[in-house]
């Protein structure tokens, strides 16, 4: 069995701590200001800045966190260890359950969630609005269960992939991690009909890093016929940095996928989806032009804009592996570049794009 995704914590990533910053912190007790840094030690005038420095204590309330956590964490020192809070940390602090996912890169999860309305606090507010316009009506509550769809993107999605799946050998169970990871790599900017024939030659010859490395010669003729000569050298990098790096095993979490050559943000989530069995989204044109689509948006918008579109799209259940994969399908199938079929589409309804077909 697979662990779900409540399983995981995610984003528990914290900053580098600079030497002199550490020395501070270690003086520092749990509630201590800068005003308790020895003066020696001080790199800014603590008449004007008396509270750079503020170790938060487990005893007592936090700092509020605001969006200048993302410039620096010196208002949120640990209270025991010797740096500042992680990203997962600063959520907590602002009542987000640990399943909420932030987009882009650390400063800017750091900004979302210094700017973010606390959950609680906007259930409480929510709470107090209700009560204070008086109990739902029996006529407002019918109307809003006639509002709510019948069907999610989801289910609809679900429903059709269940009988237009397509069959690939990377999508047979028994694949170990590194497996998915080597075909992952093939796929890209590949057509997966190409890569499909030579699938199983590779996996026989190349199925755990050292494999690869002692048939590479072998392996690079089979490769090549894929038209892209490159890949094959990549891979072996990667398979050696496996091997050297994690005792040829491939790593279970994004900061160590993304250091393999020739792997990145994407590969890396397709790897923790179908190798590891966590919820991922996949950004990539297929998906991003699903997720804009289905807005209905014009021109292209931030790559963390799309990523917390499909984290809409998949719904609480989450970026599970058969989601992913019905979602490639329909990107492949019937959401192509060259043309929306719209009129055969299970996901219609629910797509501003489809919807303007009618």
């Amino acid at each position: 069995m697979t662990r779900g995704e409540g399983s995981f914590v995610r984003d528990h990533v914290t900053r580098p701590v600079r030497a002199d910053d550490e020395e501070i912190y270690r003086l520092m007790k749990p509630g201590g200001t800068y005003l308790d840094v020895p003066e020696h030690l001080r790199r800014y005038r603590s008449d004007i800045f008396d509270d750079k420095y503020v170790r938060l204590s487990f005893e007592g309330l936090s700092r509020t966190i605001t969006a200048h956590i993302a410039k620096d964490g010196y208002w949120y020192i640990h209270p025991r260890e010797h740096r500042t809070l992680s990203i997962r940390e600063a959520a907590r602090i602002q009542t987000f359950p640990d399943r909420f996912r932030f987009a882009g890169y650390p400063t800017a999860r750091y900004r979302q969630i210094g700017n973010a309305v606390p959950p609680l606090l906007a259930s409480a507010i929510g709470e107090s609005v209700i009560s204070a316009l008086g109990t739902v009506s029996e006529g407002s509550a019918d109307l809003r269960a006639r509002t709510v769809p019948e069907s999610s993107f989801r289910d609809d999605l679900l429903a059709w992939f269940s009988t237009n799946r397509r069959d690939f050998p990377w999508r047979q169970t028994g694949l170990n991690p590194w497996e998915t990871l080597m075909l992952e790599m093939c796929l890209h900017r590949t057509r997966a009909d190409q890569v499909s024939q030579v699938a199983e030659r590779i996996l026989h010859l190349g199925g755990t890093p050292r494999q690869f490395i002692e048939n590479f010669e072998a392996l690079r003729s089979t490769l090549s016929t894929l038209g892209l000569h490159w890949r094959a050298e990549k891979l072996l990098e990667a398979a050696r940095h496996i091997e050297e790096r994690y005792a040829g095993r491939v790593p279970d979490n994004w900061q160590e996928l993304v250091t393999i050559p020739g792997v990145g943000d994407y590969i890396a989530s397709a790897v923790l989806c179908f190798a590891f069995g966590q919820h991922a989204v996949l950004v990539d044109t297929n998906t991003e032009r699903i997720a804009r689509r289905v807005l209905g948006e014009e021109g292209e918008r931030s790559r963390w804009r799309r990523r917390l579109a499909l984290h809409d799209l998949a719904g609480p259940r989450g970026s599970s592996p058969e989601w992913n994969q019905a979602l490639l399908d329909l990107g492949a199938l019937l959401c192509t570049a060259r043309v929306a079929r719209c009129e055969q589409c299970p996901v219609r309804a629910h797509c501003r794009t489809g919807a303007t077909s009618l």
